[in-house]
């Protein structure tokens, strides 16, 4: 739900309701009522947004294996004094 996340995330459900509404806009979610209570606004991720969360996903795993690799180079260095 759409107060859940902004409870979650620690910002003011007018921010939320902000945010949500620019991803909806961008197509990476989708925003519907609930069936049974139509106070409730349920969030659903689209296939663009998926398409966008795995791209972030590669993104963030690439920079976190380019980071290791040049804090292996630095620890291997201290420690033998050899590149």
């Amino acid at each position: 739900m759409q107060q859940d996340l902004a409870e979650k995330m620690d910002i003011r459900s007018s921010s939320m309701t902000e945010l949500l509404g620019k991803l909806e806009q961008a197509g990476s979610i989708m925003r519907k009522k609930d069936d049974k209570d139509q106070r409730i606004m349920r969030v659903f991720i689209t296939e663009k947004g998926k398409q966008i969360v795995e791209q972030a996903k590669d993104t963030a795993s690439d920079i976190t294996t380019s980071l290791f690799d040049c804090l292996s180079e630095v620890v291997g260095f201290l420690l033998t004094g050899k590149k």
